[in-house]
């Protein structure tokens, strides 16, 4: 079955430049070798086995941060588990300062036997939610899916998170989520969690390592990669993870981004 992800990916600003909406610094390494080896030993040691694929975006954890009024970014992306395979596309914007609105479609084959998902998500970074070099936000979401042969949208689930990022270093972020989940076919809610470290060794090249679920599931492990095609505006994503400590349960994707689109 398809799954719903947070909307946009690491940075520190509440309105910036494409540089800063992924993120990242500028500074050079000592050579590119360093982030293409080290990513891809992290990713295939983590996926152990073949198994179910999971959403390829780099980070699934969401940043403190939006994008500025009349910017805009798409993610899309591919994953696939033992014959069926998802298709994801997530837009979003910067609306007015502060606030980010975003979308996000899955279509998954084959039709007969996948449910289909969509996705709504609101950011609110205001300048003012900041504690030294702590940026805080607020995230609110809803999605829902179509089970095979239905015709009307049903059961989904809504979230809302507190977002905190914060640099540690010069190439280092951290990024931080915690709030409520509430599944629309299901009484109560649940606490969701969610916590990524990011590097960023070269201008190029990016790997992030997170932990997400929340209090009545195992939590899903990911390492990523992206390397920019075109610096701060074309990014190519691998990304690995897996549930708990099952090895079964490894999985892999591969998406693209592109960012700083401007109206």
């Amino acid at each position: 079955m398809p799954s719903m992800h947070p909307i946009g990916r690491p940075a520190l600003a509440t309105a910036r430049t494409p540089d800063e909406r992924r993120g990242r610094t500028v500074t050079p390494v000592r050579g590119l070798c360093l982030g293409t080896c080290l990513g891809v030993v992290l990713i295939t040691a983590l996926l152990g086995a073949p198994g179910e694929a999971g959403a390829a975006r780099p980070l699934t954890t969401d940043d403190a941060g939006v994008n500025e009024p009349g910017t805009c970014q798409v993610e899309a992306w591919r994953d696939q588990d033992r014959g069926a395979h998802h298709h994801h596309v997530a837009p979003a914007c910067g609306v007015v300062t502060g606030v980010e609105l975003g979308v996000e479609g899955v279509w998954s084959a084959p039709r007969d036997e996948q449910a289909q998902g969509r996705g709504l998500a609101l950011k609110w970074v205001p300048a003012w939610a900041r504690l030294d070099a702590i940026q805080f936000g607020l995230k609110l979401g809803v999605s829902s899916q179509k089970e095979p042969g239905a015709r009307q949208w049903g059961a989904g689930q809504s979230t809302a998170l507190v977002l905190a990022s914060m640099p540690l270093h010069e190439h280092w972020d951290l990024h931080l989520n915690a709030g409520h989940l509430h599944r629309t076919d299901q009484q109560g809610v649940d606490t969701a969690y969610a916590a990524a470290l990011v590097w960023r060794p070269h201008p190029r090249w990016q790997l992030g390592a997170e932990v997400l679920g929340n209090l009545q599931t195992s939590a899903q492990k990911s390492l990523s990669l992206r390397h920019w095609l075109i610096p701060e505006t074309l990014g190519l994503d691998l990304t690995a993870s897996r549930m708990g400590s099952r090895a079964e349960t490894g999985s892999w994707g591969i998406g693209i981004g592109w960012y700083g689109i401007r109206f």
